[in-house]
């Protein structure tokens, strides 16, 4: 893949709305994201990380504002938006009882790929992400980075500019968040927009940028040492760690994400 084919636009989100039932879940968000980065998303449970990575999968609408996926309007034209977009959940979507190469070949086909394209694409996909041995296996007998790495390529089977993540290394061991992180920072070195939901204190470190939820509102968008910059008041009431400052800072992001008492800014009232 030639990294010349994402010069467009990464992702675009102008004054986003997002409501469920009565309940506001997402509160004028406004930023972008340019090619060749990874994006931490973090916050609390509940902040809205998952309904962001809804919207911008076009699985749901927003309330107000725009969405722009690699310079395609994603509320106008959602079909050809999703064409821009790999996408991993939680829950894996693939087939157990198949083999990796079936489960790559059902997408591709899917995709709309068709007769020897099929082969050289999962062939090239394969080699990318160093899964070439997995092929004949069936994906119930995978590792969890192995599985993890197998929905990867689901995801980019038909070349798509962005990637949305939502905690793809969830349940995986050190070493296996490890070498998917190298496998996500080769994409993006590629010109991938990459878009990540993380807890992982140290996957957010090695984002380029990270992105802050609290309550619906982004409260930051920026490196991971720009946002620690801003954390006095709760790294004063971190427990007591034996080493430097920074093995605080790779502290659990569920003590450093007191966000009500950290990034809280004057509310107007409407």
């Amino acid at each position: 893949m030639n990294a010349s084919k994402h010069r467009a636009p990464g992702i675009e989100v102008c004054q986003l709305q997002y409501r469920l039932k009565a309940k506001t879940i997402l509160q004028s968000l406004s930023f972008r994201l340019h090619p060749g980065t990874i994006t931490a998303l973090i916050g609390k449970n509940g902040a809205g990380k998952s309904s962001l990575l809804s919207l911008l999968s076009t699985l749901a609408l927003p309330a107000a504002g725009s969405i722009t996926l690699a310079g395609i309007d994603a509320i106008r034209a959602p079909r050809k938006a999703r064409e821009q977009i790999g996408v991993v959940f939680q829950t894996a979507a693939l087939e157990p009882s198949l083999s990796v190469a079936e489960n790559l070949y059902a997408m591709a086909y899917m995709q709309g790929l068709r007769g020897v394209r099929i082969a050289e694409r999962l062939a090239e996909l394969m080699a990318e992400l160093e899964i070439e041995p997995l092929g004949k296996r069936r994906v119930k007998t995978l590792s969890g980075g192995e599985t993890r790495k197998v929905e990867l390529a689901r995801a980019l089977i038909h070349e798509p500019p962005i990637l949305l993540l939502d905690e793809p290394t969830q349940g995986l061991d050190p070493i296996a968040r490890h070498h998917f992180w190298n496998t996500l920072q080769r994409l993006a070195g590629k010109g991938h927009t990459i878009l990540l939901a993380t807890h992982h204190t140290d996957e957010a470190m090695r984002a380029s940028q990270v992105m802050l939820l609290d309550q619906g509102k982004m409260r930051c968008l920026a490196p991971w040492d720009e946002l620690v910059k801003t954390l006095p008041p709760v790294r004063s009431r971190l427990p007591a760690l034996s080493g430097t400052t920074q093995d605080a800072d790779r502290h659990s992001l569920h003590t450093v994400l007191a966000l009500g008492e950290m990034l809280t800014t004057p509310e107007t009232s409407s």
